[in-house]
């Protein structure tokens, strides 16, 4: 069962301004100001004028995470029932990070509708999960600082065991390649490799291997601000899209995806 959220100003209280100054907490550039025709799912919408926008660093829950039939899921359907009464018939003015379109031709953008901004309140909610990619990572850290008292005291999609933080050891990753998740566990080894760190989160079980996060170089502003050497003995949280490698992992490539617990 889903609990009812907090109260976006509540949540948004540990970014100040955020609310007010009718602009998402974090550096983007502004783009047009359009009406919401409509809502294609919980994180796409179409505009007056007939363009896509995809809202980036806001992942819906879809039917396709659990293998559910398309229309199916009620997490998925819970989410584009709420953008829609959110934003549907309503002015938006869209803001842009580094990369304005996908490879589709979707423009890419966060959107405030008045002093809502819509991707923080889907997080807050607890009906999307934060996420970053190179080119549209301004606005992760921000969206998951909204997402982490949720998240702890499982609210929304938290409650939820598809989408639950799951331990890194938990040895049963084969079939979540392509999946996205947030994973939780303690750096026991960081080692290099071309170009690359990893850092191996939990312990060998048997043949299973634990989750390990590859960062793209040796960039301390994608692993909380340290050096990935100083990380061994620390617990973390990584989210991503698994691959499999020699084991599980996760690419490190974007702000936000790595977050010190302790």
């Amino acid at each position: 069962m889903w609990r009812a959220a907090w109260p976006l100003a509540l949540v948004l209280g540990f970014l100040p301004g955020a609310v007010e100054a009718e602009t998402p907490p974090c550096s983007l550039t502004r783009g047009d100001t359009r009406a919401i025709a409509r809502v294609v799912d919980g994180e796409t919408l179409v505009l007056d004028d007939g363009r896509l926008v995809r809202l980036i660093g806001a992942l819906a829950p879809r039917a396709g995470d659990v293998g559910a039939a398309a229309g199916s899921w009620p997490p998925e359907n819970a989410t584009r029932t709420a953008l829609a009464a959110l934003a549907e018939g309503h002015s938006a003015t869209l803001w842009h990070d580094a990369s304005e379109r996908d490879r589709y031709g979707q423009a890419l953008a966060h959107v405030m509708i008045g002093a809502d901004w819509l991707q923080g309140t889907l997080v807050a909610r607890g009906l999307a999960r934060a996420y970053g990619r190179p080119g549209v990572d301004a606005c992760a850290e921000a969206l998951a600082k909204i997402e982490r008292r949720l998240r702890e005291q499982e609210i929304g999609l938290w409650a939820n065991a598809a989408y639950r933080v799951r331990g890194a050891s938990r040895g049963d990753w084969e079939g979540a390649a392509g999946q996205f998740h947030v994973v939780s566990g303690t750096v026991r080894r960081v080692s290099r490799g071309s170009g690359e760190v990893y850092v191996t989160l939990g312990a060998r079980r048997g043949r299973a291997y634990p989750i390990a996060a590859v960062v793209a170089g040796n960039r301390s502003d994608l692993t909380g601000g340290m050096v990935p050497r100083a990380l061994v003995g620390r617990r973390v949280l990584v989210r991503g899209w698994i691959e499999q490698r020699r084991g599980p992992v996760i690419v490190i490539d974007s702000k936000g995806q790595l977050e010190l617990v302790d």
